[in-house]
């Protein structure tokens, strides 16, 4: 499976973090306190822009992350997302080399 994001439009991204035993893990309870993505060169990160990151939904394992203005350049890359709570402070890397398609933008 793969995901498409677009330049110039609003581009999210979604993951849904599992434990080993395939259930959701509750990011609320495991008190992740960073997600950081690196994708096509470019890392987001939840220390430096919180604003791009919404763990509304952390409850049911679910990371939403907004990519919208973000000059991504286009292409086909592999995605790494991290995250780091007390149990793994030196983080997990729970995707790696996740495809995503960068496009541009249509008018």
């Amino acid at each position: 499976m793969s995901s498409a994001i677009y330049v110039g439009h609003d581009a999210e991204l979604s993951f849904l973090i599992l434990k080993r035993d395939g259930s959701p893990l509750d990011l609320v309870d495991a008190g992740v306190t960073r997600v950081v993505l690196a994708l096509a060169g470019i890392t987001v990160d939840l220390a430096e822009t919180p604003e791009a990151f919404d763990l509304s939904e952390g409850s049911s394992g679910k990371v939403n992350i907004n990519l919208t203005g973000i000059p991504f350049p286009t292409g086909s890359y592999g995605a790494r997302l991290a995250i780091y709570y007390p149990a793994r402070p030196f983080g997990v890397v729970v995707a790696d080399g996740y495809p995503i398609n960068i496009g541009k933008a249509i008018f």
